[in-house]
């Protein structure tokens, strides 16, 4: 078979093609058009495969979920693992891991799991949130306190925060602060029992016996004379 004199084998085009390339490109003589395209194609490259790795780290945190739900928390700390694997900045599956912590009371493993979470996204008033309560089931209140207050400030229509944050201050002896934050519960949600109960348990502890009594059986508050 006759081959023109410039038809060389695909081969040797290839390789012929290549060296050019780079030829061009250390000298700067490549066409910038050919070297932006080259540029898109790495980061066009580099996008799919974190995309993957994504969509991989949320099934594995889908995973954890559901066998947290069923009580298989080793597995499901298996799973959070490998997530954390894919994407190390994977906030929620920090937060995820500290709740199966707290569940198997390793008090220590989930405050460090709720402040890595808290690291990578501060914004999220639940990390907060779940980190006060587990200070407060680990005796370490003013820390509480301060999560509590953070979690507060992040959500401040959020009862469940302003009712935690109202026991914990009264726990460190603040009554009247506790009392005041419990009303403003009370005010907003006036049938919540647990509302009802720390108002007048406070009450109580104030010395303001009748008031107590009051509160508990539904009745109008006392009101207070001014001096």
């Amino acid at each position: 078979m006759c081959r023109a004199q410039d038809d060389v084998p695909l081969g040797d085009v290839a390789r012929q093609t290549r060296a050019a390339r780079e030829a061009a490109e250390k000298s700067g003589t490549a066409p910038k058009s050919r070297q932006l395209g080259d540029a898109q194609d790495v980061v066009d490259e580099v996008q799919d495969t974190l995309d993957a790795k994504n969509d991989a780290a949320e099934e594995h945190k889908k995973k954890g979920l559901a066998l947290d739900y069923l009580g298989e928390y080793d597995a499901a700390l298996s799973e959070y693992k490998q997530a954390l694997e894919l994407r190390p900045d994977y906030a929620i599956v920090y937060y995820d891991i500290g709740v199966i912590k707290s569940k198997q009371g390793d008090l220590p493993a989930a405050i460090e799991a709720y402040r890595h979470a808290i690291e990578l996204k501060s914004t999220d008033w639940r990390y907060h949130y779940n980190l006060g309560d587990t200070y407060r089931d680990a005796g370490r209140l003013p820390e509480a306190e301060n999560s509590l207050r953070t979690a507060l400030s992040l959500a401040p229509d959020e009862l469940r925060i302003k009712m935690n944050l109202g026991l914990v201050i009264e726990k460190q002896g603040k009554l009247e602060e506790a009392l005041a934050m419990f009303q403003e519960i009370l005010a907003v949600a006036p049938q919540w029992d647990k509302a009802i109960t720390s108002v007048s348990r406070t009450l109580r502890k104030l010395g303001r016996a009748e008031e107590s009594r009051k509160v508990r059986e539904g009745l109008p508050p006392i009101k207070q004379e001014e001096n």
